[in-house]
């Protein structure tokens, strides 16, 4: 009898065991598979993150090109003693070509307007009204980091010599960038140069005969320098934002 109740008791302290160990085993599962989905959504939390500060960066650049402009200016003087006919004694003055200016004309304190200046001011300077003034263009680009405080945006921005500009934004985090990276195209317009002069003088002695007595006289003469000044301005549309790389990159 004693011997039926202690194999008895030794079964059931073995079904107790297994019992334990497969409960064991199914919360192991359990936590595991939880593990699994947090990970999982933290995961999709992330990238929605990085989806998320990468299309607001994209964003905000866009809206700020449409209010960005600069102005260039080219200045041409013009001298009278270089097309006079008078007895000028010494040399003369030549016409001069030259860049007077080139400044941003709205969003002058922004941080975007500083950093893209250099690169617009290189293309507005490969379209010379005078070739003596013209510039080769090579191309410019530069970038920056657009930080939200959750995902870091890196941006990368190229211009073309007729403006354009491009921006590829990507996540700073390396396993992100390829897959959250968008383009934004900014296409630019120049306008017509406006022309506006003013006007000074230049001096020059004269050679020139007396009418009345016949002998020749040398007198300080005045010319006009007529100062030509031709005023560019630069803006840019409304620029497209897309998933990916641009085609001409």
């Amino acid at each position: 009898m004693r011997q039926k109740l202690s194999s008895r008791q030794g079964a059931s302290l073995l079904i107790a065991l297994l019992y334990f160990l497969v409960c064991g085993l199914v919360a192991a599962v359990i936590i595991g598979a939880a593990m699994t989905n947090v990970q999982k959504l933290k995961g999709a939390r992330q990238r929605q993150q990085a989806y998320d500060s990468v299309s607001s960066a994209a964003q905000l650049i866009r809206d700020e090109m449409t209010r960005v402009e600069y102005q260039g200016m080219e200045r041409w003087d013009e001298y009278e003693c270089n097309r006079s006919d008078a007895d000028i004694q010494g040399s003369r003055h030549e016409d001069t070509y030259r860049w007077e200016r080139f400044s941003a004309s709205k969003e002058a304190g922004k941080s975007l307007t500083a950093l893209l200046q250099p690169g617009v001011e290189k293309a507005y300077h490969s379209h010379a009204k005078f070739p003596q003034n013209q510039q080769n263009f090579t191309g410019w680009e530069d970038s920056f980091t657009v930080d939200d405080g959750v995902c870091p945006v890196e941006v990368n921005v190229k211009i073309d010599r007729d403006y354009t500009l491009t921006f590829t934004l990507a996540p700073r985090q390396a396993d992100l960038t390829e897959d959250y990276r968008m383009t934004l195209v900014s296409k630019g317009q120049a306008g017509e140069p406006v022309e506006s002069q003013t006007e000074s003088s230049c001096s020059h002695k004269v050679k020139y005969r007396d009418g009345t007595d016949g002998l020749f006289h040398v007198v300080d003469t005045d010319f006009k320098i007529t100062e030509h000044h031709y005023a560019t301005a630069i803006r840019w549309t409304r620029g497209t934002i897309s998933k990916g790389v641009s085609r001409s990159e």
